[in-house]
């Protein structure tokens, strides 16, 4: 055997489950993994009779597949939310014939469009550096992400969402939202330029003409800067919608119109008194709501 991978390829035919990329040689516990195209003449520590240490990363799975799976996943998970809106079974205060406003049809616009880019990036710009991750992290990361899209789907289509009282904030939020993912497209586009296709080089980044120019002297993550911005700035547009609703909850007068503020009202004074004041469980659910009411009114 000549390499890494020659002898991976011989531990192959010994035990067909395994294959190239779930194979890890170390030549002691605390040194790194070696790769593939490393050298066995090339070990300085590696003579005749020394031991190559051999772990079974168990099965794996292509970061390709990994990031399309997290990405598409948000794409339906906010669409289930956005086209229900009307549906009791989900909204308890919908109503069949509510319109969609223009900030909820805009919000899903970005909330959207961030991931389908995201989707076409994994296709057509990202190269990897490794080909695979324990396939155990993907349904952790896709948790993480299909979960918050549905939390975040859910709050900003809910009937009782009020539109900002700025327009302003609108136009804002949309044109840092727009320079957040035009900088972040345009480092990715120079993290591609700087490993040639097929390989897994390395090399340090440096400053770009991209959209946001300052932005990789103000961060060592460019990419997670501009991811954030637009975030933070779709938000903000959005005007914290979670707020906006438990604000109807608790002033529907001030969030709602006339006739969803008397039907609150009634729903709230047919609430048992048991559960109003002596249910320890329900007082810290109204505490906790009110708590976060105060806090956003002051952001807001």
């Amino acid at each position: 055997a000549d390499s890494i991978l020659d002898i991976k390829k011989m531990h192959i035919q010994q035990k067909s489950y395994l294959y190239p990329t779930r194979i890890c040689y170390k030549t002691s516990l605390k040194e790194k993994p070696l790769g593939d195209e490393v050298k066995i003449a090339d070990l300085e520590t590696f003579t005749d009779g020394s031991v190559l240490y051999f772990k079974d990363l168990g099965p794996q799975i292509g970061w390709a597949t990994v990031f399309l799976a997290e990405y598409i996943g948000p794409i339906f998970m906010y669409l289930i939310f956005f086209l229900s809106r009307n549906c009791t079974c989900i909204y308890p205060d919908a109503k069949e014939d509510a319109p969609m406003t223009c900030m909820q049809q805009l919000a899903c616009a970005c909330y959207v469009g961030h991931y389908v880019k995201r989707v076409l990036e994994t296709i057509f710009v990202h190269r990897f550096s490794k080909a695979t991750m324990p396939i155990g992290n993907l349904f952790k990361n896709c948790t993480y992400y299909w979960g918050f899209s549905g939390l975040i789907s859910y709050f900003t289509n809910h009937p009782l969402y009020t539109l900002p009282a700025c327009e302003l904030q609108i136009y804002v939020g949309l044109s840092i939202y727009l320079f957040g993912e035009l900088g972040n497209l345009s480092i990715h586009l120079a993290f591609k330029n700087m490993r040639p296709a097929g390989s897994k080089t390395r090399v340090i980044p440096s400053l770009t003409v991209t959209p946001s120019p300052s932005s990789s002297t103000l961060s060592l993550a460019p990419t997670t800067l501009t991811r954030s911005l637009a975030g933070l700035a779709t938000q903000s547009s959005l005007r914290l919608a979670l707020p906006d609703c438990l604000r109807s909850w608790e002033e529907p007068d001030a969030a709602v119109g006339d006739g969803q503020a008397q039907e609150l009202q009634e729903r709230i004074r047919n609430v048992p008194q048991k559960q109003k004041g002596n249910d320890p469980l329900h007082r810290l659910n109204i505490e906790i709501l009110q708590f976060h009411i105060r806090c956003f009114r002051v952001c807001t």
